[in-house]
């Protein structure tokens, strides 16, 4: 019967009339389980302790809180709000049933209850909530269903709403033909990196809204989804698809929120749907396919899914299944690729290269596996191997007396990278006992496009141990000759696809020539690889490179064929560096005539190579655009080659340049200046040039310089200009209300062209020491504000759009102000930059207002969370431990209490207490002796609030609270019932002092009720 009796609804009928509460419960006992209040009070009271109560019935007039107040607390209750109520009331007065309507009853009965009457009423009401209830969960698996299928960032289907969908758009129109497509962007988490994760979400966004915009514009766009990271997806109609088209509105997607410096490149995958019924998850991993098939090439950007890329995937999981079997039993083995002296025909040294040696498909070459295993992390293990199999094969040929010839090995950035590769290596080394000049280590040029800093940190200790290094693919490289000066390497092995095609030949040649010869100031040895003729061969001796490797003489073979062919070979152990600059002036390389090479020509700004000596400087090569940066159109390389800048330059500005060289040789550093250079060509006129110059070789009395330039005569021209009208400006701007800067960036470094004696005087500076003292105003903000006002700044230049910062900055007194800056962006004549002008407002004072404001709020918080407990908790004793929690939290203070006093007894006792460290002091009596000094102070005052030192400076009483509490600080209110004080509530040690008043003494209050209604519980 118990158990019946719980799987019942609730009931709740309040009514001070028995007989009415017991009608209610012999008609609807059978199928509820009621319980009853006899007023108001109870009636909340059992509303918040009794747990799923189903419906109410109310009577309107009750003792101590009627009908119409217990709607009022349950209409501001979340929890009790919906609970149907009916109504009950004696009077026929039409006001009064409208009222109750009004206040959340549902339904309104008159006494005397028909029984039958009511009870349809009532299953009405209940079959109504119980219909509401299930649309509503029904409502909400719809929107549970809807949120699966979307992606928050981009606004459109996930993947999972995108399988979904497709698979349904598939199965209701098997007469059309569709495609899938799917594309991502490269480099994308460059951008990403770059440019921060929020600006990347931005852009995922708008490609989500751009989707949307398409699907009301382009027939035959069905479902589109982003399915992951930058991967996005859709499945439209073939009929009229044009893969170049819909690359072209992703790259006009992408332009409309152009970031500036970085182009994005879209590539697509495409799956020609054959079979509908096929898993579409499936149709996306082979559109994935044929989208990875374009990476990395330049000739397409989309490719079509075809049956031979799922032959390609599956080869590779066969190569990864085995790869790690093939390792531990040994199939991996180093072929040796000898390399020669074309001027002599002596063998200098061999390259070992890897090969798998599989049992049942024979020798593989590195084309079938290598790239693979650089893309898995698995190359690190297999360059280990070869490397201690190199290593254990010199020491065998020491252990039988021979003397061999250097080989080299390749380390991939991949290793690198590795933790530990340093020890690895190394540590091979070092076990085998090979002396080090015998294991060269080849890094391709390429790793040291990313992550340079990090690389040539690693390769700075491989030189300190002893290795020889050579940079692998020298030139292939878009960033060769940077590579050159930063990479501390000792050979260049060129490769030789710059011959590849009769149409480029002559400018390949021109490239290889201009990199062998540059090599000659650095001193470093080349090695051309991939030599496949004789032809090849003499070229490259004619051009001073002598060291050659490629089929011309030998392919790579086993280590047994190489110690046959090596017994039989003349050997030469040392390579010999080429020439220095002692040859320069014989060396045809410097003949302006006859270069096209790629360090000049393919640069974009003005570019020169100078020598210096004892304070000359010789022009040696320069490209077209330095001819025209100083010359015009007019001024032909020949003309560049002539100058003799010294003699264009007054003393100030030849002191300016013959400083910048001479830095630049002391430091080893590239060093900047800015010059002036008159009458070229014997033309009246000047030209303001920035220069950046670096040494990049040599000797004991000359230097070889690499010089970029920059014509800055157009800029320069402005800010004079700018300067000249700056004190006009000024005397206009001096007149506005807020500080007015005008300024612009170079460097993201604020440059100013004025500011008026507001701006100044808001940082506490006259315009005399701001100027004076002040070097970069991005110091004058705090640090914590600086990132965004730097990148509001520069976002304002570059998108020249007007921003709006707000930030706390420092005053030349130390003192903190609020700063408003409104950034608008415009153009100066003759300036390059964009100038932003600013107007920046105090706004101190309304950010204090905004501060107590918030304070406040914060108090109301309090106030309105225990208000709601004391309704919706029962028991007094748990209010007012949770009051005491909340009220010492609130205020940072060490304890909370609550002292009550028994006027008979005279005496007071700490009843209630909460302390921060969780221990709280035992109940205790004390007498109205030591209590004395704050009754006497609550006779005066309704709180007190005592400070350790201002104690002191007052009279003994306050000094006798503090040591009565053991505390530094009190805060204190007095509790009061019916105007008689009934005890306090104190604050120990409080941290938050500037909000105690208004709030402590409603907290007092408050205290006063919930003692009251313990008293009344207890007295029951």
């Amino acid at each position: 019967m118990g158990d019946m009796e719980t799987e019942k609804k609730i009931m709740l009928v309040a009514d001070d009339a028995e007989s009415s509460r017991s009608l209610m419960r012999a008609i609807f006992e059978d199928e509820y389980r009621v319980i009853e209040a006899k007023n108001g009070v109870e009636a909340l009271e059992a509303l918040y302790s009794v747990p799923n109560i189903e419906i109410l019935i109310l009577d309107i007039s009750m003792p101590e809180l009627d009908g119409f107040g217990v709607m009022a607390v349950m209409h501001e209750d979340v929890a009790l709000r919906d609970i149907p109520t009916v109504v009950v009331t004696a009077s026929e007065d039409l006001d009064t049933q409208i009222g109750a309507l009004e206040g959340g009853a549902v339904d309104v009965l008159t006494k005397p209850i028909n029984p039958q009457i009511v009870i349809h009423r009532i299953k009405n009401i209940m079959a109504r909530r119980e219909a509401d209830k299930i649309a509503e969960q029904n409502r909400a698996i719809e929107r549970e269903l809807r949120s699966m299928d979307m992606d928050e960032k981009s606004g459109i289907y996930n993947k999972y709403g995108f399988f979904r969908h497709t698979a349904r758009l598939l199965r209701e129109n098997p007469e059309k033909r569709y495609v899938i497509t799917r594309w991502d962007m490269d480099d994308f988490k460059v951008f990403n990196d770059i440019f921060g994760a929020e600006t990347g979400d931005a852009y995922i966004r708008h490609v989500g809204d751009s989707y949307k915009a398409q699907a009301l514009q382009i027939p035959g766009l069905a479902v589109y989804a982003r399915y992951d990271a930058d991967h996005f997806i859709c499945c439209r109609e073939a009929a009229d698809f044009d893969p170049d088209k819909a690359l072209t509105n992703i790259e006009h997607t992408f332009a409309e929120q152009a970031e500036a410096n970085f182009k994005f490149v879209p590539r697509m995958g495409i799956y020609k749907v054959e079979n509908p019924a096929l898993d579409v998850a499936l149709m996306c991993d082979r559109a994935l396919l044929a989208l990875r098939s374009t990476k990395g090439r330049f000739d397409t950007r989309y490719a079509w899914y075809d049956d031979s890329m799922r032959a390609q995937m599956l080869e590779k999981q066969e190569i990864t299944t085995e790869m790690q079997f093939a390792l531990q039993t040994g199939q991996f083995v180093p072929f040796l690729q000898p390399q020669y002296n074309h001027s002599t025909g002596a063998m200098i040294g061999a390259e070992a290269l890897a090969r798998w040696n599989h049992p049942q498909k024979g020798l593989l070459s590195p084309a079938a596996f290598i790239q693979l295993f650089e893309s898995n992390g698995f190359i690190y293990e297999l360059d280990k191997s070869i490397w201690e199999q190199v290593c254990m094969l010199i020491r065998k040929w020491l252990d039988m007396g021979k003397v061999p010839l250097p080989l080299s090995v390749n380390v991939s950035r991949y290793d690198i990278f590795q933790e530990g590769f340093y020890e690895t290596i190394t540590g091979f080394v070092e076990k085998y006992r090979v002396p080090i000049y015998l294991m060269r280590l080849e890094i391709t040029e390429s790793a040291f496009a990313k992550s340079t800093a990090q690389i040539i940190d690693v390769v700075e200790r491989l030189c300190a141990y002893g290795f020889l290094i050579e940079i692998d693919d020298f030139g292939c490289g878009y960033s060769s000759f940077n590579t050159l000066k930063a990479v501390p390497a000792h050979i260049l092995k060129l490769d030789m696809r710059f011959l590849e095609g009769d149409d480029n030949s002559q400018r390949g040649g021109n490239i290889l020539q201009s990199i062998v010869r540059m090599a000659k100031w650095l001193g470093m040895p080349i090695i051309a690889e991939g030599v496949e003729s004789r032809e090849q061969a003499d070229f490259l001796r004619s051009i001073g490179c002598h060291y050659v490797q490629g089929y011309f003489y030998a392919r790579p073979m086993s280590v047994a064929e190489y110690e046959v062919l090596e017994a039989g070979s003349g050997k030469e152990a040392e390579m010999i560096a080429l020439s220095t600059v002692e040859t320069l002036n014989n060396n045809a390389f410097w003949d302006p005539k006859s270069m096209d090479t790629l360090i000049f020509n393919s640069y974009v700004g003005g570019a020169c190579i100078f020598e210096y000596q004892s304070g000359k400087v010789d022009i040696l090569r320069v490209n077209q655009k330095f001819a025209q940066m100083l010359g015009g159109a007019e001024m032909t390389i020949e003309d560049a080659l002539g100058l003799v800048w010294m003699e264009h330059m007054d003393e100030k500005n030849a002191r300016i340049m013959l400083d910048c060289i001479e830095q630049a040789i002391e430091t080893g550093e590239e060093t900047s200046c800015e010059v002036m250079i008159r009458n070229m060509r014997g033309k009246p006129g000047f030209a303001h040039l920035h220069c950046s110059l670096r040494v990049i070789a040599r000797n004991d009395e000359q230097q070889l310089f690499y010089c970029t330039v920059e014509n800055m005569t157009a800029q320069w021209q402005a800010e004079t200009k700018l300067r000249e009208t700056a004190e006009q400006l000024q005397i206009i701007m001096d007149n506005v209300n807020g500080g007015v800067t005008a300024i612009y960036l170079r460097d993201n470094t604020p440059q100013f062209l004025f500011a008026n004696d507001r701006y100044c005087q808001i940082l506490g500076y006259t315009k005399e020491q701001f100027f004076t003292e002040v070097h970069a105003v991005h110091d004058l903000i705090l640090s914590e504000d600086r990132p965004l006002v730097v990148e509001q700044t520069a976002q304002a230049s570059a998108k020249r759009e007007p921003r709006t910062c707000v930030y706390r900055a420092k005053r030349r007194d130390g003192g903190i102000v609020w700063l408003e800056s409104n950034i608008s962006v415009t153009t100066f004549p003759d300036i390059n930059d964009p100038v932003q002008l600013t107007v920046t407002n105090d706004i101190t004072a309304q950010r204090k207002a905004l501060e107590a404001a918030d304070e406040t709020a914060a108090q109301l918080r309090l106030l309105n969370e225990i208000a709601g407990e004391m309704l919706s908790q029962g028991d007094p004793d748990e209010i007012a431990n949770s009051m005491l929690e909340k009220l010492r939290a609130y205020f940072d203070g060490s304890r909370a209490y609550v002292f009550e006093l028994d006027w008979q007894a005279r005496t007071g006792t700490n009843t209630y207490e909460s302390c921060a460290s969780g221990e709280a002091e035992k109940r205790r009596e004390v007498s109205f002796a030591v209590l004395r000094p704050w009754i006497d102070a609550f006779e005066e005052t309704k709180r007190i609030y005592i400070k350790e030192g201002e104690a002191e400076e007052e009279n003994a009483a306050k000094q006798s609270l503090l040591r009565f509490r053991n505390a530094h600080a009190i805060m204190a209110v007095a509790m009061r019932r019916e105007g008689r004080m009934i005890g306090f509530l104190g604050i120990d040690d409080p941290q938050r002092e500037h909000a105690q008043p208004a709030c402590l003494e409603t907290l007092g209050d408050y205290m006063a009720v919930v003692l009251t209604r313990r008293d009344i519980k207890y007295a029951n």
